[in-house]
């Protein structure tokens, strides 16, 4: 074999365990000290229990919740800070827990499964703290776009609604627009170097007021009325345009500053390029791009087509599609998320940064995509969480995205189920790392296929089985069984397991079998364990109880007659409960199923001593039977 596929062969493969903790093995070599990520935020905490030996270590990580606070909480106090820095609250805050009660749990053939109702994306968004928090812009945005308008608070008759509803949600968007772009707009009006820059910033907020008052103080009062005007109707613009014109032709436009030519192409709608002239040194004028000249993020540039680029009466998605025509095009500011823009430290190298965008340009764009103005883009790719927070496993808010959006716009979901899978899969691993497996099967009933729902709820029910107890009155039980629909023998199958596996206890193995339904596991359980331990030890009462237990169903059971028939006869004539003719026909029962129970060599030890002890009680109480003919006593054990 080929060295390399040798070592690949005999290598400690990495596998996750219970808790969603990973393990994999390193050198021994290796320095404890190397061996963990030096990244502050990382991926994996890594644990500090290891298992050495000469050759290898084997180590144990698990995911790790972001503790600082980012983008997703920023510019709060310290009283907030230290419940938004909450691992739990990160990832069950009060939105989705809002989104779990908007949620209908029902059964598919026998699997539970969750079906999320619609609801408006304002009520997730007041449930957001802290208010300055970026993932409540998110949800804020996407009420703007895609809720119902309340047209009655703006006096418009029922009759015209319609027609204006373009213009409610253009001006609601306007104004959301504007707060997004304030603090940046002030900042670069601050170092602004001249009157004309400073209101350039200020209209990259469409503050108009605050602009005209720049060029006041500027004493440009004449640049100041035309500003003034901004945004107006196809005749000024196209005036303007005109004027521009005609200064390319008397070869002026050299003359001009930059910032005072900006204006007078935001004045025509020219929002992404300034447009130069050619030729002689004296005559040649600069051709720039606005944003990239005037240092704007991509809000402040989608801010000036929302402001200026398209006409009054026009609808949200024509700014959209020039922006993204734009971005085809000359526009330098693409909309990249706010932890690329900030370049702030992120838990994961991103080989491809360049196909990041932000989820507000996402909004967008699926709002121009239901307009019929942009194709329809894939839901679980534009909310991934890579474009969210900048971590791929970190996928809470993309996993609430794109549950709230696909019930809008079923015809975005992806062909193939398996983006949307592996956020459910994602965030069910994070919840389950960090202790809310309760919460974690609330993800995994996302799943698209039945078998991979099945399979998911029952490896978490088996790993989290000593936390559960099945008393009706239970928190957890009644919330699994009641709430989530996971069919109550699942749990019973998850606490035979956890009785078998880790108490040792096979008299509560086929308690909870029984409760199960699982008949036949219980009773191969009472054959091989349960039964035999009574009998040798003589405790009656328990083997009475299970017994007792097993009477609804042991008519379905295959081999009840080399199982538990024998054991229930057998107790019967231990506790004389059984006499005459009754005695007769048990003893004939044990007699036949006997030899039958240790046939094959198979057997285990303690069901051959617990066989050999009832034998012998048998052999007794035959020989003690007083009839004409004598009943003689096979040998239950064959000769060797």
């Amino acid at each position: 074999m080929d060295p390399i596929e040798q070592d690949f062969h005999e290598s400690y493969k990495p596998a996750w365990g219970p808790g969603s903790t990973l393990l994999y093995a390193i050198s021994g070599k290796v320095d404890s000290s190397q061996s963990k990520s030096t990244i502050s935020d990382s991926i994996l905490n890594h644990e500090k229990l290891a298992i050495v030996s000469e050759g290898r270590d084997i180590r144990f990580a698990k995911m790790a919740v972001s503790r600082q606070v980012s983008k997703l909480c920023p510019s709060v106090s310290s009283s907030v800070e230290s419940t938004c820095t909450d691992p739990i609250f990160q990832l069950t805050p009060e939105s989705i827990k809002h989104q779990r009660a908007n949620t209908h749990f029902d059964l598919d053939q026998g699997v539970p499964m969750a079906k999320p109702m619609q609801t408006p994306f304002r009520d997730i968004a007041s449930r957001i703290q802290p208010d300055t928090a970026y993932e409540k812009t998110v949800w804020e945005l996407a009420s703007i776009l895609f809720d119902g308008q309340d047209s009655e608070a703006h006096d418009i008759p029922i009759a015209e609604r319609t027609w204006y509803d373009h213009r409610i949600r253009k001006d609601r968007l306007i104004l959301f627009w504007e707060r997004l772009c304030e603090a940046s707009a002030k900042q670069a009006v601050s170092v602004a170097p001249n009157a004309e820059e400073r209101a350039i910033a200020h209209l990259s907020a469409h503050k108009v007021v605050e602009a005209c008052d720049a060029l006041v103080q500027g004493r440009d009062f004449r640049l100041a009325i035309l500003v003034a005007q901004i945004g107006g109707d196809q005749t000024m613009r196209d005036d303007m345009d005109s004027q521009i014109g005609a200064w390319k032709d008397l070869k002026v436009l050299s003359e001009m500053t930059e910032p005072i030519r900006t204006l007078y192409s935001l004045l025509a709608g020219n929002t992404c390029v300034c447009e130069g002239e050619k030729g002689p040194a004296e005559d040649r004028a600069k051709t720039f791009v606005i944003s990239e000249r005037f240092d704007m993020d991509w809000k402040r540039a989608f801010g000036l087509r929302l402001f200026y680029a398209i006409l009054p009466d026009e609808a949200i998605e024509v700014a959209v599609v020039k922006f993204a025509n734009d971005i085809q095009a000359d526009e330098g500011k693409r909309p990249v998320p706010w932890f690329i823009e900030e370049e702030a430290e992120v838990p994961w190298r991103d080989p491809s940064p360049h196909q990041r965008e932000d989820v507000l340009w996402g909004l967008l764009k699926l709002f121009a995509a239901c307009k019929s103005a942009l194709p329809t883009p894939s839901i679980a790719e534009t909310f991934a969480p890579q474009n969210t927070t900048g971590n791929p496993i970190d996928s809470r808010l993309s996993f609430q995205l794109y549950h709230a959006l696909i019930l809008r716009f079923p015809s975005a979901s992806p062909s193939n189920p398996f983006q949307a899978d592996t956020l459910a899969w994602a965030f069910a691993t994070q919840l389950d790392s960090a202790g809310e497996w309760l919460w974690a099967i609330f993800a995994v009933l996302h799943l698209s296929a039945r078998d991979q729902r099945q399979l998911a709820i029952q490896s978490l029910l088996a790993h989290h089985a000593a936390e559960i107890t099945t008393e009706p009155a239970n928190e957890y039980f009644q919330t699994l069984t009641e709430e989530l629909k996971v069919p109550a023998n699942w749990i019973f199958e998850a606490k035979a397991l956890y009785a078998r596996n880790v108490l040792r206890d096979h008299v509560k193995e086929v308690d909870y079998l029984v409760k199960a339904g699982d008949w036949e596991e219980a009773h191969a359980v009472l054959r091989r364990e349960v039964g035999p331990t009574a009998v040798i030890e003589e405790d009656w009462d328990t083997l009475r109880g299970i017994l007792d237990a097993f009477q609804p169903g042991k008519d379905g059971i295959q081999e009840w007659g080399l199982g538990g028939q024998v054991y229930e006869d057998y107790l019967s004539l231990i506790l004389e409960t059984a006499r005459g003719k009754e005695k007769k026909e048990v003893l004939g029962r044990l007699l036949g199923a006997l030899p039958s129970m240790v046939r094959g060599g198979t057997v285990a030890f303690r069901e051959r001593v617990a066989v050999q002890e009832i034998s012998g009680v048998v052999g007794k109480e035959v020989l003690a039977i007083k009839e004409k003919v004598c009943v003689p006593c096979p040998s239950i054990f064959p000769e060797s």
